[in-house]
């Protein structure tokens, strides 16, 4: 059995992440985060994700530019509403957080928010279906 100093010893102290994909449903896992890394002493990263749900390979000739731009914008926008909510969210205080928008086709998800997560000791997450 660890004493207290031995548990203080073995928390994380390096770098913790979380994908904020929308308010209702993550504002628990991310006071969570945010509480959680807090007392670890450990830097948050907030990745606000906005899903770009454009299927690019069932797109007609012609419209490729227009269906990519348009739902790129979208994803951008809803990214940057993410961030601004998020920034409400941590408490006056708490400095060692960074919070970022994260623009994401659905194709490459997994890639993508593998690469922008890769560099975290602990990455947090909501229970999948509540």
């Amino acid at each position: 059995m660890l004493d207290q100093s031995q548990m203080e010893n073995a928390m994380f102290t390096g770098s913790f992440a979380i994908a904020v994909t929308d308010e209702a449903a993550d504002k628990a896992t991310l006071a969570t985060a945010l509480s959680l890394a807090d007392a670890a002493g450990a830097h948050l990263d907030i990745h606000c994700v906005g899903l770009d749900p454009t299927r690019y390979e069932a797109l007609p000739a012609g419209a490729a530019a227009m269906v990519i731009e348009a739902g790129a914008e979208e994803a951008q926008a809803r990214a940057e509403t993410l961030v601004q909510w998020v920034n409400t969210q941590i408490p006056i205080g708490q400095t060692r957080v960074a919070v970022q928008p994260l623009v994401v086709s659905t194709a490459g998800l997994d890639l993508t928010l593998a690469r922008a997560m890769r560099y975290a000791d602990l990455i947090i997450t909501g229970r999948p279906y509540g």
